[in-house]
């Protein structure tokens, strides 16, 4: 009996060809932000930087807006996928929250000035009528976290055997919105500190959560 290959095939020459020049541009696209901040930043120094042709940077992205992008999906997706493992039910909900986000304030806060472009009306508000893989990928990060705090808001439901006045995704969209503002508001700050910003989104949290229920069930 021939048994099944385990684990992926090995990449081919032309597609590891492809992921190094993707690693390369999105290094020197992190470089070219955080030397030059993004305003500053041209295209045609981070294709310099990273040894490519323009028309090939072009390939693996639509602008200067998506190569931002490419500099944050890789980690924050890494991060959502963390958060969302370790949303286990375990404690109050609002420490779970906190603990939620924790990542994603000591991420932003490892590169302070490449934050507040990337949320400058750029990385929350997208340029209109642009579309792309990196921009899709944005999108999906945001379904994710969205339905796993769903989850969180259900199980806490259950625990409490309380009723949601609304549903779950509905609470878990407004949580969420609330660590995008307080994210905004925390980057306007001289010296943002990610323990500041906790404890407001603690705060705020609890609001959230103590309005959330409407009773008991049966």
């Amino acid at each position: 009996m021939v048994r099944n290959p385990v684990g992926p095939a090995p990449l081919g020459t032309r597609e590891r060809s492809k992921l190094e020049k993707r690693r390369r541009i999105t290094a020197a696209a992190r470089k070219i932000f955080s030397a030059n901040g993004y305003e500053n930043a041209t295209t045609h120094a981070i294709a310099k930087r990273a040894g490519v042709a323009n028309g090939t940077l072009f390939l693996y992205a639509t602008g200067k807006h998506e190569l931002l992008l490419m500099v944050l999906n890789d980690e924050l997706e890494r991060i959502t996928e963390a958060s969302v493992a370790a949303l286990t039910g375990k404690g109050p909900l609002v420490q779970q929250l906190v603990e939620f986000y924790r990542p994603r304030f000591a991420f932003w806060a490892s590169d302070v000035d490449l934050a507040r472009a990337a949320t400058a009306g750029i990385y929350v508000s997208q340029p209109p009528g642009q579309t792309g893989l990196e921009l899709s990928r944005v999108h999906r990060r945001q379904r994710r976290v969205v339905t796993a705090l769903a989850a969180a808001v259900e199980v806490e439901a259950r625990k409490r055997r309380a009723m949601l006045r609304r549903p779950a995704e509905t609470t878990a969209d407004a949580i969420h919105y609330l660590y995008i503002g307080e994210l905004r508001v925390w980057l306007g700050a001289s010296r943002p500190r990610v323990s500041a910003a906790l404890e407001r989104l603690e705060m705020l949290f609890g609001l959230v959560i103590d309005g959330m229920f409407a009773g008991r069930t049966r």
